[in-house]
């Protein structure tokens, strides 16, 4: 498994929050595949399947590169769907995060949005809010979080698996019935409902049983261990 810090985060290098779009994110990612399957990597060694997993934001870039490249040989999509629905954030809170090149969620609005409380640890909840690690560029904001509702989903080539979390703020499991019908060039489409859950679905005490559906499917489709 490979876990890539996008430009901006973790140890990557900080670049003009404006540059940092949906476009020069997927472009990398891009790069990154090409790099695993020809071994032109820090392991020399080329890997013939690949599969691509997501999750929120994450998400859009992964079904961004799919659409666009078709890299990958499966996509897992986790804590995103395509139903639209009411969002809760308003258009001047937005308006006040694009005063920035790069932030963060305030603490409060982290905590209501990404958890939900009877399902987490509050120690784990404390410690995620404390470091304010997700940082996101104004780039983004534009161009990613504007992606949320297009017609890219219809580009994707392949089986696809998506996880909507039950009590997620942002994508619930509600909304799970609906979302097959948006991927209609993918091979296979299995959607499924995770209970006890809100959008951050590692950081939730059950986070197991995503893990396990997600490794479930993968050998079911591909005989992928």
């Amino acid at each position: 498994m490979l876990a890539i810090d996008q430009l901006g985060t973790g140890q990557s290098s900080k670049p003009n929050g404006d540059f940092v779009t949906l476009a020069e994110t997927a472009s990398a990612i891009h790069q990154v595949i090409g790099q695993m399957r020809s071994g032109n990597n820090a392991l020399g060694q080329p890997f013939n399947k690949i599969v691509l997993v997501g999750h929120s934001f994450g998400s859009i870039n992964a079904i961004t590169v799919q659409a666009t490249y078709h890299d990958a040989d499966a996509l897992v999509i986790t804590a995103l769907g395509h139903v639209p629905h009411e969002l809760p954030f308003t258009n001047e809170f937005l308006a006040e995060l694009a005063q920035y090149e790069y932030f963060t969620l305030p603490p409060e609005v982290r905590s209501a949005v990404f958890y939900s409380a009877p399902a987490a640890d509050p120690d784990v909840i404390a410690y995620d809010n404390a470091n304010l690690i997700d940082q996101i560029t104004r780039g983004q904001l534009f161009t990613t979080f504007a992606a949320i509702f297009n017609d890219s989903v219809a580009q994707v080539s392949g089986p696809v698996l998506v996880q909507l979390g039950q009590n997620d703020a942002l994508w619930p499991a509600s909304y799970a019935n609906g979302e097959a019908a948006y991927w209609t060039s993918a091979s296979s489409i299995t959607v499924q409902s995770l209970p006890d859950v809100g959008h951050s679905f590692n950081t939730h005490l059950d986070n197991k049983r995503g893990w396990k559906q997600i490794s479930q499917w993968l050998s079911a489709t591909a005989g992928w261990n």
